[in-house]
């Protein structure tokens, strides 16, 4: 048997071959014998120079042990004797997994440090940033007075009786029965009324609540009930009455819900085991829609529809649930002269059946056709009511306006000059079915003259514009704009290149609501050297000059002036600062869709007023409307869509009502060309 090195020598880190595992005794070699060396055949090399093979088995030069290591390595060694190979052997073991374990730590130490030093960099950084933008872009010099905080709501006044009945004790309307105070002059119980009702430890806590913090945070985690306040003391009181903890408006539809399911919701037919019977509801939707010549698609999605639609959808919620009082809200704006006629007919049967009806309006010709009594409202203020066969649509707008309105857009003849826009066989897809929405339109826009597109709403037109202005791609076709093809450009390419926008609905495309009054009015524009410095930041002081001269120029009212949040204005004045934004841009192409949607009679005169004033100094406007008297009174050539495509073009000087009705209708069709 062949003699093996002694045990002890791998405890001092030498290597040795593994012992037999069949339990046998290995005998130990005398004392001073060691193992004798492998032989060799390869002769040496020569000079002198070992081989390879030696080279690999030749053992190291003896180094001289280092006093320190051998210190340490002594306790080790003493460990070692007299430990079986098993126990030596996890001894090993213990002390590399100890070193590994040292490792990882020293790794996850370094980590940190270098989180915690990127993190240092970068908080200094940002404060570096932070400290120039304060010193070079925000400004105290806010130029607010009290009237930039006017209110232009109204409020009512309710307080209990002594029988705990509920009275009105006044109407606050506007700046009316409203007298500025300073803050010394307030009555001690409503200051502290008011602070009450926003938070009740006020006067405790130093501007943070922590108490109500962490319930908060309780309230979050754990799905308890959120009884949260509202940004105002009317918000506030509007919660505490209804009981509910919204404290912004919610759209009445539901957008990711079809047409079909928003009519019947909440009121939803079922069988005996409660399972929905849609077919059913579907036939009534169906009867209702052609009983009242309201054409909807009830698989289409609420939000993939024009606001026209949701207009009729609306309708037919109401009609659906046989309610008693009846709402209408501009019910017209989407419909034909001849279904005008039916509606107000319908309208008729209705009352006529002992429903009550509140027909809300700015068409004073619809007014005087259906209601009974009209009661004017402006600025948030009752100014009368009177019956309608003892007045004229003259006197309900000078109630409305308060002063006299010229219904009638005063122009001189249009001169048409070059081409601006040009579409040659345009092809629009639709979100809504598989045809396609627009079909092989060609058309041209010039300067110095106003183009209308009409038609009944769902034909084509937000398909035809969402293609012009870049919100969806085409899918064939081409398009220029002043002689430069745009077929494939950005909305933002679009926009410097001389294109404005007035969208339809001026929620989705028009406003970022939390945005302010001043943000919104440079949505297109704040990347220009005027309102953004080299460095990139906004010069807000510039934003804010150029707000309060569109606001004044355009007679935008706000409560708190450009600083006003766009949500919490009204849709009117929502529409005049998009319009005013749009104008001052000085383009080339004014695309205007529906720009008079929800305005009186004395907005509707002015914006009509700007579109003539834009032709006149040689740009080119291609309004879209659903509105008849806008469509006959405004533009100077009318293309009428019907079903994608366009079916006629007309002169509006020539050209009765009910022609174009016929036209609208698709019961009449031209060639026409581009």
């Amino acid at each position: 048997m062949d003699q093996k090195r002694p045990y002890n020598d791998i405890a001092n880190g030498d290597t040795a071959p593994v012992p037999p595992v069949s339990g046998d005794t290995v005998p130990l070699p005398a004392p001073g014998e060691g193992t004798p060396a492998p032989e060799t055949d390869k002769a040496a090399p020569e000079n002198g120079a070992p081989s390879p093979e030696t080279a690999k088995t030749a053992p190291e030069p003896e180094k001289k042990p280092d006093a320190k290591k051998a210190k340490k390595k002594a306790p080790r060694e003493k460990r070692s004797r007299g430990m079986s190979r098993g126990a030596r052997t996890a001894l090993a073991v213990g002390d590399a997994a100890i070193s590994t374990v040292g490792d990882m730590v020293r790794f996850i130490v370094r980590i940190v440090l270098s989180v915690l030093l990127v993190l240092l960099l970068g908080g200094l950084l940002f404060a570096c940033i932070f400290a120039y933008y304060v010193k070079n872009t925000l400004t105290t010099d806010l130029n607010i007075t009290l009237e930039d905080y006017a209110i232009s709501l109204s409020s009512t006044v309710w307080a209990y009786d002594n029988n705990g009945q509920t009275v009105e004790l006044a109407v606050l309307a506007t700046d009316e029965n409203r007298i500025w105070v300073d803050y010394d002059e307030l009555p001690p119980y409503l200051e502290k009324a008011a602070v009450a009702i926003e938070d009740k430890r006020f006067y405790d806590h130093k501007g943070v609540d922590w108490y109500r913090t962490a319930g908060a945070f309780v309230n979050m985690f754990l799905g308890m009930k959120n009884d949260f306040g509202g940004s105002t003391i009317t918000q506030q009181l509007v919660k505490n009455i209804t009981g509910r903890d919204e404290v912004t408006v919610r759209r009445k539809l539901v957008e990711i819900f079809s047409v079909l399911d928003n009519i019947i919701l909440g009121v939803e037919p079922t069988n005996s085991a409660g399972f929905l019977k849609k077919t059913e509801a579907r036939r009534r939707v169906v009867e209702l829609s052609e009983k009242y010549g309201l054409r909807i698609e009830p698989d289409a999605l609420i939000s993939d529809i024009t606001v026209g639609m949701q207009q009729r959808t609306e309708i037919l919620k109401m009609l659906y649930r046989n309610n008693e009082i009846l709402i209408f809200d501009e019910p017209t704006a989407v419909l034909t002269p001849q279904e005008i006629d039916e509606l107000m007919e319908i309208m008729r049967s209705l009352a006529k059946e002992g429903k009550s009806i509140l027909f809300i309006s700015h068409k004073l010709n619809e007014i005087m056709a259906v209601a009974d009594r009209c009661t004017v409202l402006r600025k948030g203020k009752y100014i009368g009511t009177v019956n309608t066969k003892d007045t004229t649509p003259a006197e309900l707008s000078a109630m409305m306006v308060g002063r006299n309105v010229n219904f009638h857009v005063e122009k001189k003849p249009a001169e048409p000059g070059d081409v601006v826009l040009e579409v040659k066989n345009m092809t629009m897809a639709s979100k809504v079915h598989k045809n396609n929405a627009v079909k092989n339109v060609s058309f041209q826009v010039r300067r110095g003259e106003i183009v209308c597109i009409a038609g009944i709403d769902g034909n084509g037109q937000t398909e035809l514009v969402y293609g012009l202005t870049g919100l969806e791609p085409l899918v064939s076709g081409e398009l220029s704009l002043c002689g430069q093809d745009i077929t494939h450009t950005s909305i933002r390419k679009r926009s410097t290149m001389g294109m404005s926008h007035i969208p339809e609905d001026r929620h989705k495309h028009g406003l970022v609501l939390d945005y302010s009054l001043e943000d919104n009015m440079v949505l297109q524009r704040y990347f220009e050297p005027e309102f953004t410095d080299k460095a990139g930041f906004l010069r807000r002081k510039n934003i804010r000059g150029y707000a309060e001269r569109l606001i004044e120029q355009y007679d935008v009212r706000s409560g708190q002036g450009p600083v006003t949040i766009a949500r919490s204005m009204s849709g009117g004045n929502q529409q005049k600062a998009i319009v005013a934004r749009e104008i001052d841009k000085d383009p080339e192409l004014l695309v205007a869709v529906q720009p008079t949607r929800g305005l009186d009679v004395g907005a509707i005169e002015y914006i009509h007023r700007q579109l003539v004033a834009q032709r006149d100094e040689g740009k080119a406007v291609l309004l879209v409307s659903l509105e008849l008297d806008e469509v006959m009174d405004v533009p100077d050539r009318i293309l009428v869509m019907y079903e994608g495509e366009i079916v006629g073009e007309l002169d509006p000087k020539t050209t009765t009502q009910e022609e174009l009705g016929l036209y609208m209708a698709g019961a009449k069709r031209d060639e026409v060309k581009a």
